[in-house]
């Protein structure tokens, strides 16, 4: 069961439009087995994807502000690293061949944890 699957009329959720339009609060006024009314929207109950019926997708939710900010900071910290890593031909001085396997090591556990179901 997802933190998502526990909402209830009232609560809030992070709306994150798809094309336009600001990020804001919405509130759940009703609570389907697979669907949140959001007013003229639809959210999925488990992927938090909302919809206009008719339209399709037109944002993606969270549970809330922090969560969405904590999955922008970790993308860019992710492309920072992919930035400098490419950017350097040669291993940094003091970085031991131990030390590169076990950052190589541990990106690939946490990727095959991700293809396996795990959070990553």
């Amino acid at each position: 069961m997802t933190a998502a699957n526990k909402l209830k009329p009232g609560d809030t959720l992070f709306w994150v439009p798809d094309n336009y339009g600001n990020p804001r609060n919405v509130t759940i006024e009703k609570v389907g087995r697979k669907w949140l009314t959001v007013g003229r929207h639809r959210v999925h109950a488990e992927t938090l994807v909302g919809e206009t019926p008719g339209y399709g997708r037109v944002a993606q939710c969270y549970l809330s502000e922090a969560e969405h900010r904590a999955l922008i900071d970790r993308r860019l910290a992710w492309g920072n690293l992919r930035r400098v890593v490419a950017n350097i031909g040669m291993p940094p001085k003091g970085l031991s061949t131990d030390q590169i396997n076990q950052m190589r090591e541990a990106i690939q556990m946490a990727d095959a944890a991700k293809g396996q179901g795990g959070a990553a």
